[in-house]
């Protein structure tokens, strides 16, 4: 395949979409862009970048560079967070209901009033980790994807109990963790594996030999659609079909899917775009 060179290759750390269903995208070198035509066209709304982006109730909030958007990404008021100097390494952002978490490497801080003010959420996990996402089953269970495994909390993180059973050693580098329905999947440095008892037994998917380093997953009608530095797979239980056509850039980020049922891929050096549930892909300009 041949990649469209007006791209520039722009790195992109993060994208959202927000309530209008405009694209946002947190990019290494360009700030934040904002789409409001589905990637026709693209405008700079934050010079200063960020690693996680995340809706919520309030409006739209940027780790790293810590800052906040009221109208849906078009302008950022900057603040600042305890604890933290400067522009710092956030490896996870979640809202759930009315609160926002941050996961700082091995610890957890959260916001009740959009970034007003800000708590530690529990106790921070033994031993040195970076914490990769985070996942609320209710108020007070909490499951962590970390660099060295799964751990669970039913107190609100006051305590932490590792759940690995069913992980081989070097599936325990947990890339992202996806909840569906009951089910929680993850994305590991081995492949797939799923749970269907919030991680007290993990079940490998399948032992297909490019299933590895799977970083995110995207589900597609009753299949699903993962990345991984091989290419783009449709997986369904005894079958894995590669789905790249049309991306030239295999160092996936993210798949996430639009209103209109389309698929966007996203790398470290731009985005795709499926029309088609991720048969064929074409490159989005992201230049400005």
């Amino acid at each position: 395949w041949i990649g469209n060179n007006n791209n520039s290759n722009i790195g992109v750390r993060k994208m959202i979409f927000n309530s209008n269903k405009d694209i946002l995208v947190s990019t290494y070198d360009r700030g934040i862009l904002y789409s409001s035509d589905a990637g026709l066209n693209w405008q700079v709304t934050n010079n200063g970048g960020g690693e996680q982006i995340v809706n919520t109730q309030s409006g739209i909030m940027l780790s790293s560079a810590f800052a906040k958007s009221l109208d849906s990404g078009k302008t950022w008021i900057s603040f600042s967070v305890p604890w933290v100097t400067g522009w710092h390494h956030t490896t996870s952002m979640v809202s759930v209901v009315d609160t926002i978490f941050i996961a700082l490497d091995d610890s957890i801080l959260c916001t009740k009033d959009f970034g007003n003010t800000w708590i530690k959420y529990g106790n921070r996990i033994l031993g040195s980790q970076r914490i990769n996402q985070i996942i609320f089953i209710n108020e007070n269970q909490i499951i962590l994807g970390t660099d060295i495994g799964v751990y669970f909390s039913s107190d609100k993180g006051i305590t932490w109990q590792p759940r690995n059973t069913g992980l081989i050693n070097t599936s325990k580098k947990i890339n992202n963790l996806i909840m569906q329905n009951d089910n929680i999947y993850a994305c590991t440095s081995s492949g797939i594996y799923f749970t269907t008892d919030y991680g007290s037994q993990w079940i490998h998917f399948n032992s297909y030999n490019f299933q590895k380093n799977v970083k995110n997953l995207e589900f597609c009608g009753s299949d699903f659609l993962i990345a991984n530095y091989s290419g783009v797979y449709k997986v369904k239980p005894s079958e894995w079909t590669n789905h790249s056509s049309g991306i030239y850039s295999l160092t996936p980020k993210s798949i996430s899917s639009t209103s209109n049922s389309d698929l966007i891929y996203s790398s470290s050096t731009g985005l795709f775009r499926s029309q088609d549930s991720g048969n064929n892909w074409s490159e989005i300009d992201l230049n400005i």
